[in-house]
């Protein structure tokens, strides 16, 4: 937190990114302001709520300031400041995904979980930027279903993550029909939620090696997150399959077998 506040003085006395720095000293403050508060669970979990919001912003200033530039000057010029916005954008990834995880699973405890209520809370947590990206994103529940003894932290790192990824599909694709969709349903003993997108899709040497701790098919380091997921549906008592065609689609089929469930409104498919 020290030197992001170093950063923020260095940047207000050199004039550059005062929009960009006053929203980070802004959700600084909100983090202080829980800091001074009485030192229970439930604010260390609004804590990393506003930690997230702040290293989150600091993240979105480093990339808006090199496209900013990238513009201004060009490609060709920026070899030397590529360099240090990528050094700063790796320094911010890694504050976004180290201390807030350890709080937000305190005092966390299993129960009886909504698969639904989640999807839908991660879903609204997406939908703008989405449409502002102009990628459709839609809710199918044909087997609605709750988990027994989970923990809803992991569960929704898990969407999240998934849903991400998904967007990240697009990525320099230009296509009319951009879209997302999460699908729940029930498939020879298990219950499942699929996320779809018909974006760029993966070769089978990528399908091979997804899961792989430190792989990613963007070749920026970031396949972390993927073994990540793996592991946590694992840990909820489910198993993660992948289909995926280049150029065409990539499907995560979330499989949660009917033993740890307890399914309502099922359509089945046996």
């Amino acid at each position: 937190m020290e030197e992001l506040e170093k950063e923020i003085e260095i940047d207000r006395k050199s004039g550059k990114l005062t929009m960009v720095n006053y929203n980070m000293v802004m959700e600084k403050e909100k983090v202080d302001k829980l800091v001074t508060m009485q030192n229970s669970i439930q604010n260390y979990r609004e804590y990393n709520h506003e930690l997230k919001n702040c290293y989150s912003a600091g993240l979105l200033a480093i990339e808006c300031a090199y496209n900013s530039l990238s513009t201004q000057i060009g490609e060709e010029k920026m070899a030397i400041e590529k360099k240090i916005f990528d050094e700063k954008i790796g320094y911010a990834k890694k504050l976004l995904c180290l201390g807030p995880e350890k709080f937000a699973m305190l005092g966390e405890s299993k129960s009886v979980v909504d698969c639904g209520e989640i999807v839908d809370s991660q879903v609204d947590l997406f939908r703008d930027y989405l449409q502002g990206e102009n990628i459709s994103i839609k809710i199918i529940k044909d087997n609605k279903f709750y988990l027994r003894n989970a923990s809803p932290h992991k569960l929704r790192v898990v969407i999240s993550n998934l849903i991400k990824n998904a967007e990240e599909a697009f990525a320099g694709i230009e296509k009319p029909d951009k879209k997302i969709l999460l699908l729940f349903d029930y498939h020879n003993g298990y219950n499942c939620l699929k996320i779809v997108d018909n974006g760029k899709g993966m070769s089978e040497n990528e399908k091979e090696k997804i899961f792989l701790k430190n792989y990613s098919s963007k070749g920026d380091g970031r396949g972390i997150g993927m073994s990540i997921v793996k592991k946590y549906i694992e840990e909820l008592g489910g198993k993660l399959e992948v289909q995926s065609a280049k150029e065409k689609y990539t499907e995560m089929c979330l499989k949660f077998p009917e033993s740890i469930c307890i399914s309502k409104n099922c359509q089945r498919k046996d």
